[in-house]
């Protein structure tokens, strides 16, 4: 019938110990901040920018989940020597540049790109083992273009 209220001594009770609560939130909040940074960096960050120039050999729009613009630049119409790196696969994010990248195929191209190291599908094609340097080129902006016929490119 009536609850008996348990019996306290005269002695404070300790209180409870939140330093490992603070530790374990420090933890878990670098956890997360490192694991943003690291996302980041793998994703976002654009580890290489440059620019590189050939034919547009073929640029296309494919529509699987995400519709993304795709091209082919060719290194060895421009090149005076052999090299291993004869294409450049690469995706195009600009709508502006895409119209303009496909009013320009079979034309002699200086573009910019950015590298990332790992692909975001609406981003692009990542193209694993066919670049010469694994990772995404996404082309930002289209500097110059030539006709395919010109020798002083």
């Amino acid at each position: 019938m009536g609850q008996t209220k348990p019996v306290v001594s005269g002695k404070l009770q300790p209180k409870p110990n939140n330093s490992f609560k603070k530790f374990l939130l420090t933890v878990m909040l670098g956890a997360l901040l490192m694991g943003g940074a690291i996302i980041y960096w793998h994703y976002f960050y654009p580890f290489h920018k440059g620019y590189d120039k050939g034919v547009l050999l073929r640029f296309s729009q494919q529509r699987d989940l995400f519709s993304t613009c795709e091209g082919v630049l060719d290194h060895r119409a421009v090149q005076s020597g052999y090299s291993d790196a004869d294409t450049l696969f690469f995706s195009v994010t600009d709508t502006a540049l895409t119209r303009a990248l496909e009013k320009v195929v079979g034309k002699k191209v200086l573009v910019h790109y950015d590298q990332y190291h790992g692909p975001i599908p609406w981003r692009g094609n990542n193209y694993n083992g066919q670049n010469l340097i694994d990772g995404q080129y996404v082309i930002d902006s289209l500097i110059r273009t030539e006709d395919s016929t010109a020798t002083d490119f």
